[in-house]
């Protein structure tokens, strides 16, 4: 009888330590979910930005390049009177 009662309580703790490990692998896991969640969105931002910046380069160049034919076209004017 006292060999079973062992056996139980022995049992009994590998099994509370099993559960115990399986909840803090369940929670690191979460915990990396989250991290990765949280890296995705600053990435995401980061491409965001970059394309934002990126649109704006090109419309200065694009404004730019307006400029300069116009004050090509002036100078052209200019020279033939």
């Amino acid at each position: 009888m006292r060999q079973n009662s062992r056996r139980t309580k022995s049992s009994k703790k590998k099994q509370c330590t099993s559960i115990v490990a399986i909840e803090v692998t369940s929670a690191e896991e979460e915990t990396m979910n989250e991290e990765e969640e949280e890296a995705e969105m600053i990435l995401t931002r980061r491409e965001e930005q970059e394309t934002s910046a990126m649109t704006e380069i090109e419309e200065y160049i694009g404004k730019n390049n307006k400029i300069k034919e116009n004050n090509n076209k002036k100078r052209e004017k200019l020279r033939n009177i």
